[in-house]
């Protein structure tokens, strides 16, 4: 299935949603080879997370409380996790495409 997750914010680096007390627009964390951990610590809410590989497809899916972390069930496969409120993407499964735009 398809789904179209209009404009995502594009992270630079590991600060990501760390500190914010709130998010208008999902947000985009490019993983880096040689690690592949995402983690919730010193965030302020639950979130949802989509593991996507380099053709947009969601190779895991995932809800973090805070101080949390999660590794990929394919760790090779994953280069970008999209992050936003808990419950954002619960229509989307390991398997679909996402389409979106960095801004």
């Amino acid at each position: 299935m398809n789904h179209d997750l209009g404009k995502v914010k594009n992270t630079i680096g590991v600060v990501g949603l760390m500190w914010k007390k709130s998010i208008d627009i999902p947000y985009y964390i490019p993983l880096p080879s040689f690690e592949k951990n995402i983690h919730t610590m010193f965030m302020n809410f639950t979130i949802d997370i989509l593991f996507i590989d380099k053709l947009n497809i969601v190779v895991d899916k995932v809800t973090l409380a805070p101080w949390k972390n999660h590794t990929p069930l394919n760790k090779k496969a994953a280069v970008g996790a999209i992050e936003y409120y808990e419950g954002k993407f619960k229509d989307i499964n390991i398997g679909d495409f996402v389409e979106f735009t960095k801004v």
